[in-house]
């Protein structure tokens, strides 16, 4: 073999060894000689390739794709680019190509020497790599965590020090991702003065020690606003131990913060509404306790002694009630279950009604009550007693906390299209913390002991809510402490041709009632001989039972014409005894669920089991006197039983 031809085998030799893809193309596009490389690639042996044209071999996509390339090749210009052709099996091959012309003695381009490395698996791995990265932003956004992390050698950074950080991290800090040049000074300036020192220090101990550690500091964004951040910080060492990158994540926890602190006002809010309701329900018992040793003292000529401290116990029971009245109506607004009872009404009426119920704390601390009426009617679409509590709940909270003799203002009239009520006092006043607050739920301005301070701190948070069911707006104002409270309560008018305002409810009438029988049923045995004791006063027959078989026995006995029965009863329940007294037969009796619960829950399933009506202990006199009434009207007649 001739030494050209030794050295065309070798060629041939280290071509075919070479994982690059290398092959020959003439002057019309066709291939003169390829490499086993490129050859497995695209299933042709050299045999089988030679004479065929470019658009043969990659299909006329991938012709199309690297025609303008050979065209500049073959007139003389070597070419590189990045490409993607089908292969053999189907896949994409990624490829750097470069298209060298080879040019004869003459300098004429004669063919193009082709060089193709392969670039898949690489960019394969940068597009994870960018998929990896986008994710990891993804969630950093989603999640409000930001990274960042300085090089303290320089590989990866503008300059050793560099601070690089992620784009949820520019969003936190209040800019715009990339928008300016890092360092760790650009950072310090945002950290909020008050903190900067602690971050400084931290800083300084991580420094020495290359620990990991978790810190907590407020910034103050471009626009002013202030956030808190948490971050925990970690380095990257080389083999030696050596620190060469310092890794961060932070985080905003701002709202978590803010709710975190919410919680424990809360928390707090609760334990001093505990220990005032504690206060408050103790409190009317010692007068009791008193009266009830005075009524027992008294002798059978001290009958004023007796009523007068008759009279104290009856004050302070109504007080207790009104208490456990008052959470009850909270517990159903703050659950939204008030259904309002709408009608047109004139808004005077309602303003007399709310004085009037105020006026026994008003007079009892000899305040002045000035009342500036609009000179026009207000008409509006209400529930009357709602609207009659609103502005007594504002009267009653002016009188509390106003010292006795105090003035007190109420101002009514059109604004626009709203009625506009002030209630207006020159009492204790209230601070600006305290103003934005004044109407969230058990909330006082002063936990003051002094029972005419009392409550319950839920009359604001009623007023607020009930208001705004109607469609309108309360505000509270305030110069600060000493300096007096304002409260506005503000009301749609009702437009259009004017309708006939409701009447007032009419005047409780005084009824009698024929004798009836009466079933009482209580587990608690000195309700049970109250009430019956009363009814029996009254001219009524009754039997008393103290459980849910008692109370069977006792209607079969002797069949009832009204039952009064107590829900909370030991092993059958009151549901469950009116259910059975129902299947008994006793259809035309009125039972009465008598119990301490009150929620709508408790007054369906009173429903359900048959009851008539439903009350909350305690009954008042007028509420049983109405009761009586209307099952003697409903009875008539001859329905009665004969007195005994």
């Amino acid at each position: 073999m001739t030494t050209q031809g030794q050295n065309a085998e070798e060629l041939r030799l280290i071509a075919n060894g070479v994982p690059a893809l290398l092959s020959y193309i003439d002057g019309g596009a066709r291939y003169v000689w390829c490499n086993e490389s490129y050859n497995r690639a695209f299933g042709y042996s050299n045999e089988q390739i030679r004479g065929k044209h470019i658009r043969e071999v990659l299909g006329v996509a991938g012709w199309e794709s690297v025609r303008p390339h050979v065209t500049r090749a073959l007139s003389g210009e070597s070419v590189t680019f990045e490409n993607q052709v089908r292969i053999k099996d189907g896949s994409l091959y990624e490829g750097h190509i470069s298209f060298v012309p080879h040019r004869d003695a003459g300098g004429c381009v004669r063919g193009v020497v082709v060089l193709v490395n392969d670039l898949t698996a690489r960019k394969a791995a940068e597009r994870a790599l960018r998929k990896s990265e986008q994710m990891l932003e993804r969630s950093q956004s989603t999640a409000h965590v930001g990274s960042w992390e300085v090089d303290l050698i320089g590989a990866g950074a503008t300059r050793p020090g560099g601070v690089k950080w992620s784009a949820e991290t520019f969003r936190i800090f209040g800019y715009t991702p990339g928008a300016l040049e890092l360092d760790g000074a650009t950072f310090l300036e945002r950290i909020h003065p008050e903190d900067r020192d602690q971050v400084r220090a931290t800083i300084a101990r991580f420094t020495e020690t290359a620990e990991p550690y978790e810190n907590e500091y407020r910034i103050v964004r471009p626009d002013g606003t202030v956030r808190m951040l948490h971050s925990w910080v970690n380095s990257e060492k080389d083999a030696t131990g050596r620190p060469v990158r310092v890794i961060g994540t932070c985080q905003d926890i701002t709202e978590r913060k803010r709710a975190e602190q919410e919680l424990r006002d809360a928390d707090r809010r609760k334990d001093e509404f505990l220990a005032m309701l504690s206060h408050e329900l103790r409190n009317p018992l010692a007068p009791i306790l008193t009266a009830v040793e005075i009524i027992e003292q008294a002798g059978p000529a001290e009958g004023e002694l007796r009523a007068t401290y008759q009279a104290v116990i009856a004050r302070q029971v109504l007080h207790m009630k009104r208490l456990l009245d008052d959470l009850l109506d909270v517990a159903r607004v703050s659950q939204g279950k008030i259904q309002l009872r709408r009608e047109r009404v004139e808004l005077a009426t309602l303003l007399s009604q709310a004085i009037e119920v105020s006026r026994p704390l008003l007079l009892d601390k000899g305040h002045a009550l000035e009342v500036a009426s609009a000179s026009e009617p207000l008409p509006i679409e209400a529930d009357s007693t709602r609207i009659v509590q609103v502005f007594a709940n504002l009267l009653n909270n002016a009188a509390k906390f106003t010292d006795a003799g105090g003035h007190i203002t109420l101002t009514s009239r059109a604004v626009g299209n709203q009625a506009e009520v002030s209630v207006r006092d020159d009492g204790t006043g209230m601070s600006p913390d305290f103003l934005a607050r004044a109407f969230d739920l058990f909330v006082q301005a002063t936990r003051s002991f002094d029972s005419a301070q009392g409550g319950l701190g839920i009359g604001l948070t009623m007023v607020r809510t009930l208001v705004r069911m109607h469609g309108g707006q309360v505000e509270a104002l305030s110069e600060g402490p000493g300096r007096g409270s304002e409260f506005i309560v503000r009301l749609p008018l009702l437009t259009g041709a004017p309708a006939p305002l409701a009447a007032a409810p009419p005047a409780a009438r005084a009824v009698a009632t024929t004798p009836l029988e009466v079933l009482v049923v209580d587990d608690n045995v000195d309700a049970a001989r109250a009430l019956e004791q009363v009814l029996v006063l009254a001219g009524h027959r009754v039997a008393r039972a103290h459980d849910g078989p008692g109370a069977l026995a006792s209607a079969a006995a002797r069949p009832p014409q009204l039952v009064l029965l107590d829900i909370g009863l030991p092993g059958m329940d009151g549901y469950a005894v009116a259910a059975k007294l129902r299947a008994a037969g006793h259809h035309r009796a009125t039972l009465v669920a008598v119990t301490g619960y009150g929620q709508d829950e408790d007054l369906r399933r009173s429903s359900a089991a048959g009851f008539d009506r439903h009350l909350v202990k305690p009954i008042d006199g007028a509420t049983l006197r109405e009761i009586l009434a209307a099952v003697s009207d409903r009875l008539g007649p001859g329905q009665t039983p004969p007195r005994t």
